[in-house]
């Protein structure tokens, strides 16, 4: 049995979150000792029900004063409970890890560093990229999508491309499963929502910031008003009243804004999609991977995703979805409209084709076993300093 730790800022509902959960489930099924750095969330009790531990340190924070008794905090915490790997998934907790690294190793405690990128960084000057580097400073480095490898291998062509990873998130089919409501169970839930039943229902998952685009689809979704369709908005919306307001104004001055319901945090997203039609995403910057997209298409529900970075690699144009090009609202609204004037049948069949795609590519126990295979290249040699990577070989 090895301790395997993960270290993040913090617990609340998100993708990075998601994953942090299915690998500690996956360790625990395993036989081995699953802990979770964090400052707390609402997904905490979740790690307790699996079996797996939490230890609540303020990793999340940046401030350099404290960041010196953070991570001595963070050392004695890992040979306190003997830890043998720490898999960092962002950028403070990266270099809390490292430092804390480096303590252990002064006193004999060797730590082997895993880290997965789960975004695609902007670097607008050196600070910001030696800030970002920490992401790849690690012994064995995640890459969730073919597009943040290419990413990386721009971005670092330093980097030994054996300790690079490819390792696409995975989707629970058992949660995420193929069904279809019948015609009344969909009308008595559209109508709970109130929603009209016959109308197209798209859906849009993930929180209301900026960066995620609501504003965008809105201003898509506005030149449709002959089109019969209802936008559903699940995900953080109070946090972001601006990103609120500006979905509403558009609507508003296209006179469609009682088409718009925003449904807040939801647990029960899994059960949400298979009443969708079309599941939407408005990235305004290429995507790292788009967890929604395959959750959606495992319900046989297909997707309108930009045509670069990670949800391009998922969703096959016109086959398993469709494709727009990145920031375009005019293409969008032209891909859009020939979504609404498709059949329900010929939906129903490009999101089949999305569910098989599923299957064969991006099913949860293949992430896991990837990732829990990473581990195990660490778990029978704990003493073998030297031969990764380490931050004092990387070029400054």
């Amino acid at each position: 049995m090895a301790t395997i730790a993960q270290i993040l800022p913090s617990l609340h509902f998100g993708g990075v979150e998601r994953g942090c959960i299915e690998i500690a489930s996956a360790l625990v099924a395993a036989g081995h000792r699953a802990l979770v750095v964090s400052e707390g969330g609402a997904i905490v009790a979740d790690l307790s029900a699996m079996g797996a531990e939490h230890f609540c340190l303020p990793v999340g924070q940046k401030q350099l004063f404290s960041v010196w008794w953070r991570a001595r905090g963070l050392a004695d915490r890992l040979r306190k409970e003997g830890a043998t790997v720490l898999h960092y998934r962002s950028r403070a907790p990266g270099w809390l890890s490292l430092l804390a690294r480096w303590m252990l190793r002064r006193e004999g405690y060797n730590l082997h560093l895993v880290s997965t990128y789960h975004g695609v960084y902007s670097a607008a000057n050196a600070f910001k990229r030696r800030y970002n580097s920490v992401m790849v400073r690690a012994d064995r480095v995640i890459a969730v999508s073919r597009a943040v490898r290419t990413h990386i291998e721009q971005q670092y062509p330093y980097l030994p491309t054996q300790c690079v990873r490819l390792i696409p998130r995975g989707c629970d089919v058992r949660a995420f499963s193929l069904w279809s409501p019948k015609p009344q169970e969909r009308a008595e839930w559209a109508q709970s929502l109130g929603l009209v039943p016959e109308q197209a229902i798209l859906l849009q998952v993930g929180r209301l910031t900026p960066l995620k685009g609501a504003a965008f689809m809105a201003q898509v979704l506005a030149q449709l008003p002959d089109m019969m369709w209802q936008w559903l908005l699940v995900g953080e919306h109070i946090a972001h009243p601006e990103e609120v307001a500006r979905v509403q104004q558009t609507l508003t001055a296209a006179g469609v804004s009682e088409r718009v319901h925003f449904l807040g945090v939801r647990r029960d997203v899994a059960e949400i999609y298979p009443y969708a039609d079309v599941l939407l995403s408005a990235s305004q910057q290429p995507e790292a991977f788009g967890r929604t997209v395959i959750e959606s298409a495992a319900c046989g529900i297909p997707a309108l995703v930009p045509d670069q970075g990670g949800t391009a690699e998922v969703v096959v144009d016109h086959k398993t979805g469709w494709q727009y090009r990145l920031g375009d609202v005019t293409d969008a609204a032209r891909k859009m409209r020939e979504i609404l004037n498709l059949s329900t049948q010929a939906r129903v069949r490009i999101g089949q084709s999305a569910h098989r795609r599923v299957l064969a590519r991006y099913r949860l126990e293949d992430m896991q076993r990837a990732t829990l295979d990473v581990y195990a290249e660490f778990m029978h040699r704990p003493n073998d300093v030297g031969k990764f990577v380490d931050v004092e070989e990387m070029p400054r």
